[in-house]
């Protein structure tokens, strides 16, 4: 669990960077409500005009990753997550001003979308980036539990106050406080103490240089077996859960004829999940060892949507309760342990480009896995599709299980400590049969 005894509650850096974070995910939750809203009700948007908008939030990512790796690595990693909230900051703040002035366009909302979709790339891949720097390689794994249990909590309660300033007030006043919680995330990174190494200065600017070093990302990914396999599965799950869950809701009103209050009941037991997942991690690695429980969150992601698909109309809710805190326990543990794993091998100085191509790979597969649910879904029915995407995420243990990840039973980094129960001593650490390259 989240141990009060961890070393990192005594990590005044780490906890400035934590606290930062939270608030940045607890906005993000508030405009991920707030922004279609101002759309639909104050901007008279329709289903197009929603789709644009959302789509606007994951191009960045596909577009940008690899390149904004590129520039993680070439300056401050600090100093671009501060840069980033204050610039989001200031984007966000330009909707309520234009409101207040009766300017307020479609098109406005579109380019700060746009330009915060960009900027939270830029943000991510730092994040992920300086995280190692910070905390050390040892201690990454308590480091990725605390801020994906902060990070569920701010799912829960930043959607939860969305719902409630919109009601209470109106969509622009949630897009306000948003705001503000970057202006309070950018102050608490500012406080941070440590200072990074300084980064060898690169005179080469040009198109081909950061293409070139942006490349270097995947080259370091196809170098090393044990990060293609973690960014093979991972595009293999998220392939599959996207499917699955561009129906789901679909599946819901349509096929078992649920009530809104019964849905959103229903998926409050993902925050719960991610809660759990985020808080037992660790405890379940240590138990089954690192790569028992990446095999094991894959698996209980497929199961779930299994159960979603063979379910009946009459125990329809109920699986839906399960399968969505199956879902968020899985998420919070398969996350925790793949970005802990892949901070551990990369070399620091790559990181930033590592972080931005599985950025990359990531949303790539969802957006994919989301347009060929739909698809797929409308040609052969919601429910084989929803088990057809259970086999796929299935697919992905067997990925993991058949290649050298299996043998890993910690992270790096860890690899000193004591053996778990019934370990040998030399069984500790990961095979190095593909060492990451250092170009």
């Amino acid at each position: 669990m989240l141990k009060l005894s961890g070393r990192l509650w005594r990590h005044s850096d780490f906890k400035k960077l934590w606290f930062g974070q939270f608030l940045s995910n607890f906005g993000d939750r508030i405009s991920r409500i707030a922004l279609p809203t101002l759309v639909i009700l104050v901007l008279d948007g329709g289903p197009v005009e929603v789709g644009v908008l959302l789509t606007l939030t994951t191009v960045p990512y596909l577009v940008l990753g690899p390149f904004a790796g590129v520039i993680a690595d070439r300056v401050s990693r600090r100093g671009l997550l501060i840069g980033t909230d204050l610039a989001r900051l200031a984007s966000l703040l330009s909707i309520p001003a234009a409101y207040a002035l009766d300017g307020l366009t479609l098109a406005h909302v579109y380019v700060v979308v746009g330009l915060n979709g960009v900027l939270t790339v830029f943000f991510e891949v730092s994040y992920q980036s300086y995280l190692p720097r910070l905390v050390g390689q040892e201690n990454l794994v308590e480091a990725n539990s605390k801020l994906q249990f902060t990070r569920s909590a701010a799912d829960i309660g930043g959607s939860s106050a969305s719902g409630g300033l919109i009601q209470a007030v109106n969509a622009v006043f949630a897009v306000f406080i948003d705001a503000l919680t970057f202006l309070v995330s950018s102050i608490a990174v500012l406080f941070i103490k440590d200072r990074e190494p300084k980064v060898e200065e690169k005179p080469d600017i040009s198109a081909a240089a950061v293409l070139a070093e942006a490349r270097e990302g995947l080259k370091v990914i196809a170098s090393d077996v044990r990060l293609r396999v973690l960014m093979s599965s991972t595009g293999l799950v998220n392939l599959g859960t996207a499917a699955a869950n561009a129906l789901l809701l679909l599946f819901a009103y349509q096929i078992v004829g649920l009530t809104p209050g019964q849905v959103g009941l229903a998926f409050a037991a993902a925050g719960v999940g991610l809660l759990l997942g985020a808080a037992f991690a660790g405890r379940i690695a240590k138990a089954i060892t690192l790569s028992g429980a990446l095999v094991s969150a894959v698996l209980t992601s497929a199961v779930a949507f299994l159960l979603l698909g063979t379910s009946t109309a009459g125990y329809a809710f109920g699986a839906l309760i399960v399968a969505q805190l199956m879902l968020g326990a899985a998420n919070s543990i398969y996350n925790v342990h793949v970005l802990s794993l892949v901070g551990g091998i990369t070399p620091n100085e790559l990181l930033g480009r590592v972080s931005g191509t599985a950025l990359m790979v990531v949303h790539g597969s969802g957006a994919l896995g989301a347009a060929l649910g739909g698809l797929i879904g409308a040609a052969v029915g919601i429910r084989d599709t929803m088990i057809g995407s259970a086999v796929l995420i299935g697919v992905a243990a067997v990925v993991i299980l058949l290649s050298p990840v299996r043998a890993i039973k910690r992270h790096p980094g860890q690899e000193s400590g004591p053996p778990a129960p019934g370990e040998p001593a030399d069984a500790a650490g990961a095979p190095d049969p593909e060492p990451a390259s250092k170009p």
